[in-house]
């Protein structure tokens, strides 16, 4: 299970490497983009559940027909939606945990 986290972890880094200039670039976003990720939801809870120890668990990805990063999954459903921060993109780029 910890490869399977990993190789999640490399993947959303991969795929967000570019996107804090991405936001950067596009100036101010909206508040909240309409998701639907069941998928990515069940890993989210499934992950939180496996490791107490983490306070908040988030996925970003760009939803199909959007071009913005968004928080798809989280443990804190009020953040579902939310346009991805620059410092989230840094973050995820950085490859740190």
């Amino acid at each position: 299970m910890k490869t399977k986290s990993l190789t999640l972890v490399r993947l959303m880094s991969t795929c967000l490497l570019g996107c804090a200039t991405l936001i950067a670039q596009q100036g101010t976003a909206p508040a909240k983009v309409a998701v639907n990720a069941p998928f990515a939801q069940q890993m989210i809870v499934k992950e939180k559940m496996m490791h107490p120890e983490i306070q908040k668990l988030g996925l970003h990805a760009v939803p199909p027909g959007q071009t913005q990063n968004v928080i798809v999954a989280s443990n804190l459903p009020e953040k579902i939606g939310k346009v991805s921060a620059a410092s989230d993109m840094e973050h995820v780029a950085s490859g740190a945990p």
